[in-house]
């Protein structure tokens, strides 16, 4: 790798292996406005805005613009809409967050104003409703305890799921509620180390409509 500076320019070029190399064009401040990057027959470029976010991307191939891609943030940085063009084609994606959980917690995304993912939080910022392309999840936890991870999930096809966890909050047992074809019973259950935490056996137990039933197991290093 060899790197370069141009001070009155304020250009930084690093020239890496294979041919790649790479621009970053600074302001004033100090801050990347704009990064090439530069391979055999590609280039790309990309420009940021006042706070360090990539506002823009460029490809070029052979000379001539493959896709040029646009970003757009809310007040809090997260990005709330992508638009890419491409061989004479517009391609819009946005995002929505829940505002009372911060800047991570993903509400809605669409593409070209079509809902492709939706998601619903309780107030400790746990999904209690996922969405994704038609296909649905609903998802409770306990109620007393903060865990992270739900004891029931429930999909938009009516099968339902209940989780249990050991003490230290390992998955111990997950079993099927409700009948669903092709199982009329299933049931997976966990087994660890009590001092290592380590998993040793995992066994699944099913029962198949018409015929009879099956037990899947597998031990795992350290079991005895």
């Amino acid at each position: 790798t060899n790197i370069n500076y141009d001070y009155i320019k304020r250009v930084k070029t690093v020239k890496e292996n294979k041919g790649k190399k790479v621009r970053y064009k600074i302001n004033v401040s100090g801050d990347i406005y704009e990064k090439i990057t530069v391979m055999k027959k590609r280039t790309e470029i990309y420009t940021f805005n006042g706070f360090g976010l990539c506002s823009g991307k460029t490809i070029i191939e052979h000379g001539n613009i493959k896709s040029q891609t646009t970003f757009l943030y809310n007040e809090q940085g997260d990005l709330s809409e992508e638009k890419i063009t491409a061989d004479g084609r517009e391609r819009i994606q946005r995002y929505s967050y829940d505002k009372r959980l911060g800047n991570d917690k993903l509400s809605a995304h669409y593409l070209n104003k079509r809902r492709i993912e939706a998601n619903k939080y309780d107030l400790l910022g746990r999904v209690i409703l996922k969405e994704r392309n038609q296909f649905s999840q609903e998802l409770r936890y306990n109620s007393v305890g903060s865990s992270s991870y739900p004891e029931f999930i429930k999909t938009g096809s009516g099968n339902e799921w209940r989780y249990t966890r050991t003490s230290g909050d390992k998955l111990n047992e997950i079993v099927l509620s409700t009948p669903s074809l092709p199982h009329s019973d299933w049931k997976q259950r966990f087994t660890y180390n009590d001092k290592t935490g380590e998993l040793l056996k995992e066994e699944a137990s099913c029962l198949l409509n018409n015929t009879g039933r099956y037990i899947l197991s597998e031990s795992y290093s350290g079991s005895v």
